[in-house]
């Protein structure tokens, strides 16, 4: 038997292992949105998975999501989806596994929450060490108590349609998501920021179709959105629809993480919302990893997608 990291190009035989896992529990299947969160997820490193080969098959796996604790401040890792098949158990492979995955981890705790009848197979793995009562957060009741400020959130952000004297700031943050497209997909998108591109924004500014929403701290815009009223007729294969869509976004590189992005999307819905809208929506690149992860945060799901064969 062969102990050791799973990578994000072994994502076939481990996405197996889960669907079995959740079978066995008695939960859903899961599903190919959750599969590719979880591919990028690994090949990010924010999740760790170990296994055990039998050869070619995976007969069992776990996980270790690695963080900092301050208890005693070094390394802390959480325990997770353990599952062998069920031809592999009761002969040693289980707690070989955990203690591979504490090893190569590298952590200097590992933790485990589990319910009341996993407890004896938790202790026999060697997790005997109780730590008090693990409580999740309930996100369902976060609402009745009010959206919940970021904690760095500047104060003085303000988040309203754009003047025309803020469309050189809205242009300087253009030419950095125009600069991540050219790093991600140079064969597509050409270099630089044209003189046509910073004058579209003005046609754009004009258009009544056309909405463009900043947030600015002081004089200094610090997010955009552009955002179009899109209406599609009915056709042989479709029904008619109208929506919201948002066509461009960015929170600039200086002032990211602190909320302004999340406030910006609340600020859009409430705009769609007073609007009669039924939906927003929005494209984007799949090697843009930072952004799925800020959409789907905000609520946004995938329903369609766009592949190619490069020949």
């Amino acid at each position: 038997m062969d102990y050791r990291k799973i990578t994000a190009s072994e994502i076939g035989p481990l996405w197996e292992l889960q669907k079995a896992y959740k079978k066995e529990i008695g939960e859903e299947e899961p599903d190919r949105e959750g599969r590719t969160r979880l591919e990028r997820a690994i090949a990010e490193g924010r999740i760790l998975f170990y296994g055990v080969w039998d050869g070619e098959v995976l007969a069992g796996c776990c996980s270790v999501t690695v963080g900092f604790s301050t208890f005693d401040y070094a390394p802390s890792g959480v325990f997770e989806d353990f599952f062998l098949r069920p031809e592999y158990r009761h002969r040693g492979f289980a707690r070989s596994l955990v203690r591979f995955a504490c090893q190569e981890s590298g952590v200097s705790s590992l933790t485990v929450g589990c319910a009341d009848c996993d407890l004896p197979l938790y202790r026999a793995l060697g997790f005997r060490m109780p730590l008090g009562n693990l409580l999740a957060f309930d996100r369902s009741a976060a609402p009745e108590e009010g959206p919940v400020p970021h904690a760095d959130l500047p104060e003085g952000l303000e988040i309203r349609p754009a003047e025309e004297r803020d469309l050189e700031g809205v242009n300087r943050l253009r030419k950095q998501v125009n600069d991540l497209h050219v790093e991600g997909k140079p064969e597509i998108f050409k270099p630089g920021f044209s003189e046509e591109l910073r004058a579209y924004l003005y046609e754009i500014f004009r258009d009544p179709s056309k909405k463009i929403v900043v947030g600015v701290l002081g004089d200094t815009v610090c997010g955009f959105a552009v955002l179009n009223h899109v209406r599609r007729p009915e056709n042989p294969y479709m029904f008619s629809r109208d929506f919201l869509d948002i066509d461009e976004f960015c929170v600039d590189e200086a002032f990211r993480r602190r909320g302004i992005g999340r406030e910006m999307i609340r600020y859009i819905r409430a705009l769609a919302e007073r609007s009669g809208f039924r939906r927003v929506e929005l494209n984007m690149w799949e090697f843009n990893h930072g952004a799925l992860d800020f959409y789907e945060e905000a609520g946004f799901r995938t329903y369609r997608r766009y592949m190619e064969l490069c020949l």
